[in-house]
C-alpha cells in the first residue's frame, strides 16, 4: 500500500495485488460525548460508527477516494497510511486525510476513534480507513484481506488488556492484564523486583522478577539469578503489545545457541518476487531465524 497518494497520480495498474478482493472499514467522524468507557459495552457502541466496504484490484484507488470522502475537503489533496497494530499474521494500518499546514479546521470534525487507532500521537480529522493486511510469518506472502469490526475490536482489546507472560514458582502461564502496576504489586507484594530490558531481533522486552534462593535459574540464558515470581511484556513505542510463551521459548532457544542477532540473508532481500517492498514484522524474522537454527 502506497504511504501517501497524493492526488490519486498512482493508478491501480501500479499496484501490485496478491489478493484479488478484499474490504477496508471506513469510520466517520464522531465524538466520545455518549461513550461510558466504564460500561462493558462501549465496545459495541464504537464498532457500530465502523462501515465495511468491499473492494477490489481494479477499484481500489477511486475506493479509498469515495470512502474517504476526500473530494469533499478542497484544501486536501493527500493521505497518510500509518501502522496501528500487528500480530503474528496480521498488520493493520490507518489511512487519514492529511491537511495542508494552516488549513482552516474550524468546520472540519475530528474522528476521535480513529485518533484513538492511531498510535503516533496524531489527531485525526474527516473520515478514515482502516485495512487488515495478511503477512506470513515463514515466508514473503503479503496481501491485503477482508476486514471486519470485530478485528477492530479484538486490536482495542489487546490494547487494553495486552497477554503477557508469568512465571510463578516453576509454572509458566499467559495472562491478559489491564492495569501493570495494579497487577505488579498484587503478584511480587512488597518484594524487591528487579526490571531488565532486552532488545532482540525487533523484540523490545521487559523483564521484571524477584530473586529468591527457592526459586529457580528460570533464564539461565538471559540472567543467573534464581528467580521466584516473573512477568515478560513486550513493547512496541509507548504501547504494551501481545507476548506468549511460544516467543519468549524460541528467544530463549536461539539465545541458548548465542545467536545475538537476524542473518543479514534475511534482512538484505527488500522486495518480493511481485516487486513490493517486504515487510518484516518481528514474527516473521524470529520465526525464520528459529527455522533456519533451532
Amino acid at each position: 500500500m502506497e504511504q501517501k497518494l497524493e492526488e490519486m497520480k498512482v493508478t491501480n495498474n501500479d499496484l501490485i495485488f496478491e489478493q484479488k478482493k478484499f474490504s477496508m472499514i471506513s469510520i466517520d467522524p464522531s465524538t466520545f460525548d455518549d461513550v461510558n468507557f466504564n460500561d462493558p459495552s462501549y465496545l459495541d457502541h464504537l464498532l457500530t460508527q465502523m462501515i465495511v466496504h468491499p473492494c477490489n484490484e481494479t477499484n481500489f484507488l477511486e475506493s479509498i477516494a469515495e470512502y474517504s470522502k476526500i473530494k469533499q475537503y478542497p484544501s486536501c489533496n493527500n493521505m497518510e497510511t500509518q501502522l496501528i497494530s500487528f500480530d503474528n499474521k496480521h498488520v493493520y494500518e490507518i489511512t487519514f486525510l492529511a491537511f495542508k499546514e494552516g488549513t482552516d479546521m474550524t468546520n472540519i470534525k475530528k474522528n476521535y476513534i480513529g485518533t484513538l487507532l492511531n498510535i503516533e500521537g496524531y489527531e485525526i480529522y474527516g473520515t478514515c480507513l482502516v485495512f487488515k493486511s495478511y503477512i506470513s510469518d515463514v515466508d514473503y506472502s503479503m496481501k491485503i484481506v477482508n476486514i471486519n469490526p470485530t478485528d477492530i475490536g479484538n486490536l482495542l482489546l489487546s490494547r487494553k488488556e495486552p497477554k503477557m507472560v508469568i512465571y510463578e514458582l516453576g509454572d509458566w502461564s499467559e495472562k491478559n492484564i489491564a492495569n501493570l502496576e495494579k497487577f505488579k504489586k498484587l503478584f511480587f507484594e512488597d518484594n524487591f523486583c528487579i526490571e531488565e530490558d532486552l532488545d532482540y531481533m525487533n523484540y523490545s522486552l521487559k523483564i521484571i522478577y524477584t530473586k529468591s534462593e527457592y526459586g529457580e535459574k528460570a533464564i539461565p540464558e538471559i540472567s543467573n539469578d534464581s528467580i521466584e515470581c516473573m512477568i515478560v511484556y513486550s513493547t512496541y513505542g509507548n504501547m504494551i503489545d501481545n507476548f506468549t510463551i511460544v516467543e519468549f521459548n524460541k528467544i530463549r532457544k536461539l539465545l541458548e545457541k548465542k545467536i545475538l542477532q537476524v542473518d543479514t540473508i534475511f534482512l538484505k532481500k527488500k522486495e518480493d518476487a511481485r516487486g513490493r517492498k517486504i515487510i518484516n514484522t518481528k514474527y516473521r524474522l524470529l520465526n525464520l531465524m528459529y527455522d533456519k537454527h533451532i
